[in-house]
């Protein structure tokens, strides 16, 4: 795994390279958009950046009610046969939450509905039941 924190533009080359697949996994409308999330959570303190052969991960840093640290998956993509790699990713990324003094929990939740309980449980998390909604403009 690569740590691209406060790296130069090289490495945002890197991410670039390493995120288009020679748009074989990705449409170019969503590559391009990813790479610019990717250069924007590099160029931020607040996040950590991880590069693999087979997956990428983004964690974030955040102030919840003004006072806690807490830290939290912002994504995770893996091709196919990344699964070990991500998890190894996820553990870095609690590491370096660690490190930088989050406190409490690492937040593991998916817009998308992906369950991580899986990944969960091998790193020693537990489910919170939580009802969200969400209202129309």
């Amino acid at each position: 795994l690569i740590e691209l924190e406060a790296q130069p533009d090289a490495v945002k080359r890197l991410v670039a390279d390493r995120w288009r697949y020679q748009d074989r996994f990705l449409d170019p409308e969503k590559a391009a958009r990813l790479e610019k999330y990717f250069a924007f959570a590099i160029e931020h303190g607040d996040y950590t950046v991880l590069i693999g052969e087979r997956t990428g991960g983004i964690a974030q840093i955040g102030w919840k009610y003004g006072c806690e640290k807490k830290a939290k998956l912002v994504g995770l993509a893996a091709l196919p046969g990344g699964g070990l790699e991500a998890l190894r990713m996820l553990r870095v990324m609690l590491l370096w939450a660690k490190a930088k003094g989050a406190t409490g929990t690492f937040t593991l939740d998916a817009d998308t509905g992906l369950d991580f309980e899986p990944f969960a449980r091998r790193l020693g998390g537990s489910k919170v039941v939580t009802t969200k909604y969400e209202i129309p403009f």
